[in-house]
């Protein structure tokens, strides 16, 4: 199956039918490199193209590069700054080449992507800034052409660096791209619209060439220097002007650990100019793993499932009312004992006093039917007569034969 890469460089090849997504996309075409890919080594000797080197970021990230020990190429449009920025690079023992450059014009591009080639040496790094400094723009407020204008030169001058930089790494199997931005694109940004159109369209781009790109040994990053902030300007009908972002003086160290080839697994990647880098290679399988830091959509988690209702109560029953039956506790279980008794204090062997013959159980005189209180009370009965055998004692009621005991 042909690669899809091959055909987003411009050497033929088709793209896959129903792709799944970057992560799959690299399982399936991109050969493994952490065990074929060269170990991080120093920079000199490498050359580095550096656009929007007059000012700010770049002219910084340029600064940081040349001391590192690589051949800087200076581009943008102004020329007395460049000259200023190159001055100093060759003051502390580095070589630069200033080649004034609009990077929004085609022409210019192929011009300056050849011219340094020829100068210094194939392209190793390059790294795209965009040159700020212009006011910041409302959108319903705004000019819509300068608008345009604006998010024109922040996109399409990383694309046309990254089409002509790619033409020369890719048949080398060598090189790596760095696109510069601020922090717009991770949220809505109501005045600066245009730069968090712009920021965001470069994170696509960053992606979508790392992917072009990975098999062919070139890496991409999209480096964030931290969000730009927004003064007042001297007119005040022209909106605020744009700053220095915050990482303005890490980014260029961060860029030269990139160009040395340590993070090559990372590629495709948003790295924020205060990330730890080394932190972030030791954890690549598990950044990989959940496709982070990239411009991705979160779906929209389905819902959570009800909770099942409790069936109906079943209606109450007659023995269902009735109160439950206490089980004997295990003490009583296990060695039950005689109910107590109001006669404990009678002799052993004393018949129950229900027994006793013309006792009555209720305290209250017997009365029988017909008799009154003057009549005459029954007899008493006699006293029973004792027998005495061998065996022990025996009460024998009075009246009964004498027992007989046999020899």
């Amino acid at each position: 199956m042909p690669c899809h890469r091959a055909g987003c460089l411009g050497q033929g090849g088709g793209s896959p039918d129903q792709p799944e997504g970057l992560r799959a996309a690299r399982q399936e075409h991109v050969p493994d490199r952490r065990v074929t890919e060269p170990a991080a080594g120093p920079l000199e000797g490498q050359v580095a193209l550096v656009t929007g080197a007059a000012q700010g970021v770049g002219r910084q990230v340029a600064l940081d590069l040349g001391a590192r020990g690589m051949a800087v190429a200076l581009a943008a449009v102004s020329v007395e700054e460049l000259d200023e920025v190159a001055a100093e690079l060759e003051a502390s023992g580095g070589q630069a080449l200033v080649v004034p450059s609009d990077v929004t014009d085609r022409d210019s591009v192929q011009s300056l992507v050849g011219r340094v080639e020829g100068s210094l040496g194939p392209v190793d790094l390059l790294v795209t800034v965009a040159e700020g400094g212009g006011p910041a723009l409302e959108f319903l407020s705004g000019d819509t052409d300068q608008w345009w204008r604006a998010v024109e030169g922040a996109l399409r001058g990383p694309a046309l660096c990254s089409y002509y930089a790619l033409k020369r790494m890719v048949p080398r199997r060598r090189g790596r791209i760095v696109n510069v931005l601020g922090e717009w694109s991770l949220g809505p940004a109501p005045v600066l619209s245009e730069l968090a159109c712009s920021e965001a369209a470069v994170l696509r781009l960053t992606d979508s060439l790392a992917l072009a790109s990975w098999s062919y040994g070139v890496s991409v990053f999209a480096v964030s220097a931290g969000r730009v902030t927004i003064e007042a300007g001297p007119d005040p009908d022209a909106g605020g002007v744009l700053r220095a972002p915050a990482g303005q003086e890490t980014t260029g160290r961060l860029i030269s650990e990139l160009a040395s080839g340590c993070a090559d697994r990372l590629t495709g990647r948003f790295i924020r100019f205060n990330d730890d880098l080394q932190e972030l290679v030791r954890r690549a399988d598990e950044v990989e793993a959940e496709d982070s830091l990239q411009l991705r959509l979160l779906p929209l988690q389905p819902p959570a499932p009800a909770a099942p209702s409790p069936p109906p109560a079943a209606p109450a029953t007659q023995a269902e009312e009735a109160p439950p039956v206490a089980a004997p506790k295990p003490e009583e279980a296990e060695s039950p004992e005689a109910p107590e008794s109001s006669h404990a204090d009678e002799p052993a062997g004393s018949p129950p006093p229900s027994e006793l013959a013309g006792v009555p159980e209720s305290d209250e005189p017997a009365q029988s039917a017909g008799l009154s209180d003057s009549d005459e009370p029954p007899p008493e009965p006699k006293p029973a007569e004792t027998s005495e055998s061998g065996a022990g004692k025996h009460d024998v009621p009075a009246g009964s034969p004498p027992a007989t005991v046999e020899p």
